[in-house]
C-alpha cells in the first residue's frame, strides 16, 4: 500500500495495534482514509483512556481519522468475533484485516515452562487465529477484502531463546498460506 493508497469508504481491524508495528499499521491504514478497530488488550488496572489502544485512537482522531478502540484479548476465542461484530456496527463494514498481535519472552527452550510457551504459542498464532476465522467468513461472504497475518523471519529461520515464538509464527505462514490458496477464487 503506497502512501497515495485511497481507503476511504473501507474498515479495518488491526490487532496489535497499540504499539509498534500494529501501532504503524493503523495510523498508516487511517492516514489513507480507511476507519480503523484498534485493538490492543488491556493491562489490570487500566482505565480506558490509559490503554495503547485509546492512545492509538486519539492519535488516528487528531489526524482527522476515525478510529475505535477494541480492549479484546486475542487468546479468548470469542475475540474474533467480537472484533468483526464490533467494526461492522461501529465503522460500517469490514475489508481489511490486519492479524499482528504477538508477544515473546526470549527464553532457552529447557528453562521455559510448558505455561510460558502455551501464553505465546496462544497469542502469537491463536490470536491471529481467532480473528482471521470470524472475519473470513465475511470477506467471502462479499467477495472483497484483504487478510494479513503477520509473522517473522523467526518462524523462517528460527531464533536462539525463541522456540515457542517461532513455532507460532511458521503456525501463521503455514495458515496464510492456505488461505491464500482457498481465497483465490473468491
Amino acid at each position: 500500500m503506497t502512501a497515495g493508497t485511497d481507503l476511504r469508504g473501507r474498515c479495518a481491524i488491526v490487532t496489535g495495534a497499540g504499539k509498534g508495528l500494529g501501532r504503524a499499521y493503523a495510523l498508516h491504514l487511517a492516514a489513507c482514509g480507511a476507519r480503523v478497530l484498534v485493538n490492543n488488550r488491556r493491562h489490570p488496572g487500566e482505565a480506558d483512556a490509559d490503554t495503547s489502544a485509546a492512545q492509538t485512537v486519539a492519535a488516528i482522531r487528531a489526524a482527522g481519522g476515525t478510529a475505535e478502540a477494541n480492549w479484546s484479548d486475542v487468546t479468548d476465542p470469542d475475540s474474533g468475533q467480537a472484533m468483526v461484530r464490533q467494526a461492522i456496527e461501529q465503522l460500517g463494514g469490514l475489508h481489511i484485516v490486519v492479524a499482528n498481535a504477538g508477544v515473546d519472552t526470549p527464553t532457552a527452550f529447557h528453562k521455559q515452562s510448558m505455561a510460558d510457551f502455551r501464553a505465546i504459542f496462544d497469542t502469537s498464532f491463536f490470536g491471529n487465529l481467532h480473528l482471521a476465522h470470524a472475519a473470513w467468513p465475511h470477506l467471502m461472504q462479499q467477495r472483497q477484502g484483504r487478510m494479513v497475518l503477520t509473522a517473522s523471519s523467526a518462524g523462517l529461520h528460527a531464533n536462539h531463546g525463541q522456540s515457542a515464538y517461532s513455532a507460532a509464527k511458521a503456525a501463521v505462514i503455514g495458515l496464510m498460506r492456505a488461505l491464500a490458496i482457498e481465497g483465490r477464487k473468491h
